[in-house]
C-alpha cells in the first residue's frame, strides 16, 4: 500500500511537472527567405536574407544575437580553429588564407529602419541593436544582404572543386528562450541550437548542377529534370568517363525551395551526381514521403541500396518514435570533414567512400536526426546526449533489422566496436559522463561515451522500465515535444511518467556519474526456498543490475545499489549472470561459473572467463643468435587492471632459456591529485657477451634483471588537457654473469668458463612531464639513479618547433647531468659515467634494447641510443671512448626535417663536459657532429654523420680505417620508450 501510494504521488508530481513546463514554456520563432546566387568561379554566395521575427517571450527584446557561422572560417583564432587543432584537425590552420572563408556585406535594418551590428570576441557572433524594441507578442522584419566566401571544406560548410556543401551559410538569429539568449560560436565538436520556422529559398546557379536542399521543390521544370536523371541507367563498372570533370553551363536557372516547421536550411549541389528516387508510405498515415540519393558516379556499389536505407529509417523511426511529417527526405555524399555524416533537416549529407553496409548505418543515422534534431529541436551543444546519443539508441534498433542485401555481420561488428568506444576508456577511469556539454568531452570521449555510452544506458533504461512502457513514454515525448525545444528536465517528467519503477539512476549517475560499470556476481548458494547470490559493485555507480537465472525466459532485476547485495531466487539456480546489455567492461566477472581459457594471439574478453592468449615469439640477438619461444598474455580490449607478457624463448646460440616478460597492476584512486598507480615487476635474462677469442668454445653469459616499479601518474588538469605527468620509482635487481679463464695443461692455453654472476643493486627516481598540444609539444624528464658507488642526477627536455611546410618540425633536445662518486677507485664508477655518444655498454640498467649490447665492432656495435649526449658517433674501439665523464655533462641536439616528400632530417649535436679539453685528444672543450637522419619508421632511425670533431675525425680515419665512413653510419631503436605496462595505450584503435 505504501509503494502504491508512493507511485501514485510520484505520478502525481510527474503530471504537475509537465504542466508547469508547459506553462513556462515559450519559443520564438523566425520565418525567413533568402535569394542568393552562387559564383562558382570565386566559391562566392551573394543574397539577401529576410525574416520576420515573432516575439512570444514574455520579455522586451532590445536587440537580437545573430550566428555568423562562416566567419568560423576567417581567422586561426576562432572556436572552430582552437577545438579543431586541440583535436589534432590542423587543415584548415595550415591551409592557404584564399582557401578560408567568411561573411560579409552585411547591412541590418529592422523594419526598414538602420540597425547597428555590435561585435563580440566571437567572429561568427554579432548583436544587432533594435531601433525600436519588440514587445511581447510583438514582431520586427529584418533584412540584410549577405555575401559568403565559401571555404574549401575543413568542417561542414565548404566546396571541393565544384562540389558544393551550403550549411551554416546565413545571418541566423539565436535561440532566446527561457534560460535567455543562445549566442553559441561555431564548433567542429558540437553542434546547434536554432528557432523554428518558415523558410522559403530561391537559389541561382548553372543549370546543369543537381540540388538537394531541405523541404520541397517548388520548381516544376527541376522536378521533370531530377526524375529523368533517377532514370537514368548507373554506370558501368570500369567506365572511365565517369570521373571527367564536368565543366558549368553558361544558362543560370533558379529553383525555389519551401518548408514549414523547421530550423535551419541547407543545400548542396554536384554537377556530377548520379540520382535515385523512390518513395515511402509514412506508417500511420496516408502520407507518401518522397526520397531522393545523390551520389558520385565513383561510388556507385556503396549507394545502391541508398534509398532503401532511406525508407528503412522513415519507416522504423515513424513507428518506433512517431509519425514523419515531412514530405520529402533526401541523403547525398558530399565531401563532409566533420564526422561520417551530418544532419539538416529533410537532407543529410554523407562522407564519401563508404561500403554499402557503413553507408547502410550512417544514413539511418543521418537520416533518424530528423526526428532528434530536426522535430524534437534540443539543445545539442549544450546536451548532445538527447540528439546523438537517442538518435544512435533508435539507429542501432533500426541497423538491427535485416535489410537484403546488407550484410548484416559487418553491422553487429560496428556495434562491438562502438561498445569498446565506452568500455575502453571505462577500464581506466578516463570515460566522461554522458551529459555533458560537447564541447568539455574529448575527441575519443564524444564519440564513445555521447555516441556509445548513452545508447547503453538507454538500452538499459528501456529494459528496466519494459520496452512498451518505454516505447509509450517517447511517442508521449515527441507529440509533446515535435518542434519545440525540449530540455533534459522534460524529457525525464514524461519518462517518469510512464515508469512504475524509480528510474532516478538514469537522470542522476547514468547521466552525470563518470566511474564506469564493473559488477560482479559471487556464488550461488542454495536455500531451502531456491538460492542466493551476492552481486558485488566494484565501481560505485548506481545502475539496475539484469541478471540471468538458468533458462528463465526474463529477466531477474536488481535495483540500484552500493557495495555488496544479496539477491533471493526462487529457483535453485545453477548458473546465474548479467545480462549483456548492461555496460559493463569487466566481463570476466559476470556469472558465477568462472573459468580459464587458453586461446590464439588476441581478442577481446569473454564474460565468466580469464583467458590466456598464445602466440609465438621470436627474437634475435648476436649472442643468442635466433630465439624462439611462446608470449603468454592476458593483454585484451578493454584493459585489465592486472595484466601480465610473458615471453620464455630457447636461445639457439647460448642453448639456454632465455626470455622477457612484465606483470602489472593498476589502482584508481578517487578524490585525489592522482589518476592512477601502477605497480610494475619487469623481467630479463638475455645473453649480453661472449670472450671474442678465436678457435675456441665461447660461452655466452647471461643477464637477469628483475626490476620493480611504482609509477603515480597525475590526472590532468581537465579531460582536455594535453599534459601528462608521471613519477616512477624503479629498483633494479641485476646479476650479470661473469668468466673465469682456466689453464688447459694439454695446450698450456686459457680457456673461458662461465663463473658465477655479479649481483648489482640500483635505484632510479624520475618525473616525466610531457605536453602533448598539437603544435610545439615539449617533454621534461628529470632523474636520479643511484647505486653502492655513485648517484647521477639528470634533466632532459625536448621541444618539436613545428615550421608548418608538409607538416615538418625543428626537434630540439637539451641535456645536462651530474654524478657523484663515492669509491676512491674511480674506475668502480667508470661503467655508470655519462656517455656522448649511448651504446649498449652503457646500458647497465639494461632497459633499452640492443642486437649487440657488448660489440665492439660489426653491425651491432653501431646501434646507439640517444641519451646523454646524444651524440652519432660511437667510439667503442678506444679503451677510453670519446666523451665519457663522471663528473658532469650538457648537450644540445637538432633535428630539421627536411622540407622534401621523404622522411628525411638534418641532425646537428653539439656537447661539453668535465675537463673536456684537457681527455679530449685535439684539447677541444666541445664536440659536435652533423649529417642526415632517415626516419625508416617511427621507431626505428638510420643516422648518416658528414660533419664531425676532430677527435671524431681522426677515429675515423686512424681506428676505422678502410670503410670508416660506413662504419660510422648508426642506427637507433626507440621501442623501449613505450609503455609496455600498458601496451594498449600506445595503440589508438578509434584513430
Amino acid at each position: 500500500m505504501q509503494q502504491r501510494l508512493l507511485f501514485l504521488l510520484a505520478t502525481q508530481a510527474c503530471f504537475t511537472t509537465l504542466s508547469a513546463q508547459q506553462k513556462n514554456y515559450f519559443q520564438q520563432k523566425v520565418d525567413t527567405k533568402i535569394e542568393v546566387t552562387l559564383d562558382d568561379k570565386r566559391h562566392f554566395l551573394n543574397g539577401v536574407v529576410s525574416m520576420q521575427y515573432t516575439n512570444n517571450s514574455p520579455d522586451t527584446l532590445h536587440y537580437i544575437y545573430f550566428h555568423l557561422y562562416p566567419n568560423a572560417y576567417s581567422s586561426d583564432r576562432t572556436a572552430f580553429e582552437k577545438q579543431a587543432v586541440e583535436n589534432k584537425s590542423t587543415a584548415h590552420y595550415l591551409a592557404k588564407k584564399e582557401d578560408w572563408g567568411y561573411i560579409d556585406s552585411l547591412k541590418f535594418t529592422v523594419d526598414e529602419i538602420p540597425s547597428r551590428m555590435v561585435t563580440t570576441d566571437d567572429p561568427d557572433i554579432v548583436k544587432v541593436l533594435l531601433p525600436q524594441p519588440i514587445v511581447p507578442g510583438g514582431q520586427a522584419s529584418i533584412q540584410t544582404p549577405f555575401r559568403v566566401k565559401i571555404p574549401k571544406t575543413f568542417s561542414r560548410l565548404g566546396h571541393e572543386g565544384q562540389s558544393y556543401q551550403i550549411t551554416q551559410w546565413f545571418p541566423k538569429p539565436a535561440v532566446y528562450d527561457n534560460k535567455g539568449w543562445h549566442p553559441i560560436p561555431y564548433l567542429d565538436q558540437g553542434e546547434f541550437y536554432s528557432e523554428y520556422g518558415s523558410y522559403d529559398v530561391s537559389i541561382t546557379l548553372p543549370e546543369n548542377y543537381v540540388v538537394m536542399a531541405t523541404g520541397n521543390l517548388q520548381t516544376p521544370a527541376e522536378e521533370k529534370w531530377l526524375d529523368g536523371l533517377a532514370h537514368k541507367e548507373l554506370p558501368k563498372p570500369g567506365d572511365t568517363t565517369i570521373n571527367k570533370k564536368v565543366p558549368s553551363a553558361t544558362t543560370m536557372k533558379t529553383i525555389r525551395y519551401t518548408e514549414d516547421r523547421v530550423h535551419d536550411f541547407a543545400w548542396f549541389a554536384d554537377k556530377r551526381w548520379i540520382v535515385r528516387k523512390d518513395t515511402v508510405m509514412v506508417p500511420g498515415t496516408e502520407q507518401i514521403t518522397t526520397i531522393y540519393t545523390a551520389f558520385k558516379p565513383g561510388n556507385v556499389k556503396g549507394w545502391e541500396q541508398s534509398t532503401e536505407s532511406v525508407k528503412t529509417a522513415v519507416q522504423y523511426y515513424s513507428m518506433m518514435v512517431g509519425e514523419y511529417p515531412y514530405k520529402t527526405v533526401k541523403a547525398v555524399e558530399g565531401s563532409l570533414r566533420a564526422g561520417g555524416g551530418m544532419e539538416y533537416p529533410t537532407v543529410t549529407v554523407i562522407a564519401p567512400g563508404y561500403d554499402k553496409e557503413t553507408n547502410h548505418t550512417v544514413i539511418v543515422h543521418e537520416v533518424g536526426h530528423n526526428w532528434f534534431y530536426g522535430i524534437l529541436g534540443s539543445n545539442e551543444r549544450m546536451h548532445p546526449w538527447m540528439d546523438e546519443g537517442i538518435n544512435s539508441f533508435y539507429e542501432e534498433l533500426v541497423t538491427s533489422i535485416p535489410v537484403k542485401g546488407i550484410n548484416d555481420k559487418k553491422t553487429k561488428l560496428e556495434k562491438q566496436v562502438s561498445r569498446l568506444g565506452y568500455t575502453m576508456p571505462m577500464a581506466t577511469r578516463t570515460d566522461q559522463a554522458v551529459g555533458l556539454p560537447a564541447y568539455e568531452y574529448t575527441n575519443m570521449g564524444y564519440g564513445g561515451d555521447v555516441y556509445g555510452k548513452t545508447p547503453a544506458y538507454l538500452t538499459l533504461l528501456s529494459e528496466y522500465m519494459g520496452v512498451e512502457e518505454f516505447s509509450a513514454a517517447m511517442k508521449e515525448y515527441y507529440d509533446l515535444w515535435k518542434f519545440k525545444h525540449p530540455q533534459p528536465e522534460d524529457f525525464e517528467a514524461v519518462m517518469k511518467k510512464h515508469s512504475n519503477k524509480d528510474i532516478n539512476w538514469f537522470f542522476t549517475d547514468g547521466l552525470y556519474n563518470n566511474k564506469g560499470s564493473d559488477f560482479g556476481v559471487g556464488k550461488v548458494k542454495h536455500t531451502a526456498e531456491g538460492s542466493v547470490v551476492t552481486l558485488t559493485n566494484k565501481t560505485g555507480i548506481q545502475l539496475p543490475v539484469p541478471l540471468v537465472v538458468d533458462s528463465l525466459d526474463h529477466y531477474v532485476w536488481v535495483s540500484p545499489f552500493k557495495g555488496k547485495v544479496q539477491v533471493n531466487l526462487a529457483e535453485k539456480a545453477s548458473y546465474v549472470g548479467i545480462g549483456s546489455m548492461l555496460p559493463d567492461y569487466n566481463l570476466s566477472n559476470n556469472q558465477n561459473k568462472k573459468g580459464f581459457a587458453l586461446r590464439g594471439f588476441g581478442g577481446t574478453e569473454r564474460a565468466g572467463k580469464q583467458t590466456m592468449w598464445v602466440l609465438p615469439a621470436i627474437g634475435y640477438n648476436v649472442y643468442d643468435r635466433f630465439m624462439l619461444g611462446l608470449t603468454l598474455h592476458n593483454v585484451t580490449l578493454p584493459e585489465k587492471s592486472f595484466q601480465y607478457i610473458l615471453a620464455p624463448m630457447y636461445s639457439a646460440g647460448a642453448k639456454t632459456l632465455v626470455g622477457t616478460g612484465m606483470i602489472s597492476k593498476a589502482w584508481y584512486p578517487s578524490g585525489s591529485a592522482l589518476q592512477e598507480i601502477d605497480f610494475n615487476i619487469e623481467g630479463k635474462r638475455f645473453s649480453y657477451r661472449r670472450t671474442m677469442l678465436d678457435n675456441i668454445d665461447n660461452p655466452e653469459a647471461q643477464f637477469l634483471k628483475v626490476a620493480p616499479e611504482l609509477r603515480f601518474i597525475f590526472k590532468k588538469p581537465n579531460p582536455r588537457s594535453t599534459l601528462e605527468r608521471y613519477l616512477s620509482i624503479k629498483g633494479y635487481y641485476i646479476q650479470e654473469g661473469k668468466y673465469r679463464f682456466d689453464q688447459n695443461p694439454v695446450d698450456s692455453i686459457y680457456y673461458p668458463s662461465k663463473d658465477g654472476y655479479d649481483t648489482k643493486i640500483y635505484g632510479r627516481i624520475q618525473f616525466g612531464l610531457k605536453q602533448k598540444r598539437t603544435f610545439n609539444p615539449y617533454s621534461l624528464l628529470l632523474e636520479a639513479q643511484g647505486g653502492k658507488d655513485f648517484t647521477k642526477i639528470s634533466a632532459e627536455g625536448n621541444l618539436k618547433i613545428d615550421y608548418f611546410y608538409r607538416k615538418k618540425a625543428v626537434y630540439l633536445r637539451a641535456f645536462a647531468g651530474k654524478m657523484f662518486t663515492y669509491s676512491a677507485d674511480n674506475n668502480d664508477a667508470r661503467r655508470y659515467g655519462f656517455n656522448a655518444t649511448y651504446s649498449g655498454w652503457n646500458d647497465y640498467l639494461y632497459d633499452q634494447t640492443f642486437f649487440g649490447r657488448n660489440m665492439q665492432s660489426g653491425l651491432a656495435a653501431q646501434q646507439i641510443y640517444i641519451r646523454d649526449g646524444g651524440m652519432k658517433v660511437p667510439t667503442l674501439l678506444y679503451s677510453n671512448p670519446i666523451g665519457f665523464t663522471t663528473d658532469w655533462m650538457a648537450a644540445l641536439n637538432l633535428k630539421i626535417d627536411l622540407p622534401i616528400g621523404l622522411p628525411v632530417q638534418f641532425f646537428a649535436d653539439i656537447m661539453t663536459f668535465a675537463k673536456a679539453k684537457e681527455v679530449n685528444p685535439n684539447q677541444s672543450r666541445f664536440l659536435y657532429d652533423a649529417g642526415l637522419t632517415v626516419k625508416l619508421t617511427p621507431y626505428l632511425d638510420v643516422n648518416v654523420p658528414l660533419l664531425m670533431s676532430p677527435e671524431y675525425r681522426d677515429y675515423k680515419n686512424n681506428i676505422l680505417g678502410k670503410g670508416g665512413f660506413g662504419k660510422m653510419i648508426t642506427f637507433n631503436i626507440n621501442i623501449d620508450k613505450i609503455y609496455w605496462s600498458r601496451i594498449q595505450r600506445e595503440i589508438n584503435i578509434f584513430q
